[in-house]
């Protein structure tokens, strides 16, 4: 009765030890430990409260914050949630919504073009684990698109997402592969679209600068640069570091996008055009250019994966 412990909220049975530090009686001091179960991947809440044997039942509290990497799938599978580094990036097949980056409500996402018509992602078809090693995980999802103008699935193209942790990072690194599965060639052009910011930075001209820009408000090529660092939109939200070797351009709505290279290919028949780029949450330029060593450090995923866990197409 003088441990109360809980997790997210619920109570917990746990087998604990305490073991009193050294020097005279009564001890003030000592060591806590707790054999909690195994948690989901997730951030989760922990807490502990502590009587003393006095008459007045004296308690002390303490709060702290719990981060399991990994990922996590939806009942439904049309969600998968990864956890790097205790943020949480949520995807869905959700237009504007595919990308959701941590508690900040921000997303990204990409948008396809085949032929005339133009796509977003509307339906997950697969999701496989294709690397599960300690410190190296790799998810990938198997996805159809649908035209924006309409929600009729798309059987032309499908798309794959290679979703990759490393370590205790809070990067997340995406790669995306955009298929052909018509009869016949036909021209292939992919974007993403990156979270907003209010401004942004690059490397400038001397190893150790940076250039601070602001958005011109139209379509701009930028080329291949080595990070951009996207400025908070608000006080309280962090910005974000982005690290690609694809060409990069500023969109007329003042954002950053991410193209495919070359931009529009002619793909014939199941051939696939690829996108990759990472992304972690990021407080300063210093902290975005710190995302571009660790994309350099990353492991390529691998392009055979292992089992698949098919869902109801």
């Amino acid at each position: 009765d003088l441990l109360e412990v809980r997790f997210d909220g619920q109570e917990e049975e746990l087998e604990w030890q305490f073991l009193p530090a050294a020097g005279p009686v009564p001890q003030k001091a000592g060591e806590l430990r707790l054999h909690p179960r195994q948690f989901a991947p997730g951030t989760h809440e922990l807490s502990l409260t502590i009587a003393d044997r006095s008459p007045f039942a004296h308690t002390l509290t303490e709060r702290y914050r719990l981060a399991v990497n990994g990922h996590r799938v939806s009942e439904n599978g049309q969600r998968l949630t990864l956890v790097a580094g205790g943020v949480e990036y949520v995807v869905r097949p959700d237009f504007r919504r595919f990308l959701t980056l941590g508690d900040t409500g921000l997303c990204a996402y990409p948008t396809v073009q085949f032929r005339t018509p133009f796509y977003s992602v509307r339906k997950f078809t697969s999701i496989q684990i294709v690397v599960d090693e300690p410190a190296h995980k790799v998810i990938r999802v198997e996805a159809l698109p649908a035209e924006l103008s309409s929600d009729r699935l798309s059987r032309h193209v499908a798309l794959q997402f290679d979703f990759e942790l490393a370590g205790a990072s809070k990067l997340l690194k995406v790669t995306t592969r955009i298929y052909n599965r018509s009869t016949s060639a036909g021209d292939m052009y992919c974007f993403w679209s990156a979270p907003p910011g209010a401004g942004y930075a690059v490397p400038g001209k001397d190893p150790e600068s940076v250039e601070d820009r602001e958005w011109s408000r139209q379509y701009l090529d930028l080329g291949a640069l080595d990070w951009v660092f996207l400025k908070p939109t608000k006080p309280h939200l962090p910005g974000f570091g982005i690290a690609s070797p694809q060409p990069l351009g500023e969109s007329r709505f003042g954002g950053l996008l991410l193209y495919a290279d070359p931009k529009k290919a002619r793909l014939p028949k199941d051939a696939a055009q690829e996108l990759t780029f990472a992304i972690v949450p990021a407080n300063s330029a210093e902290e975005g250019a710190e995302a571009r060593r660790q994309f350099d450090r990353a492991v390529r995923p691998q392009t055979d994966g292992g089992p698949a866990t098919t869902l109801p197409t």
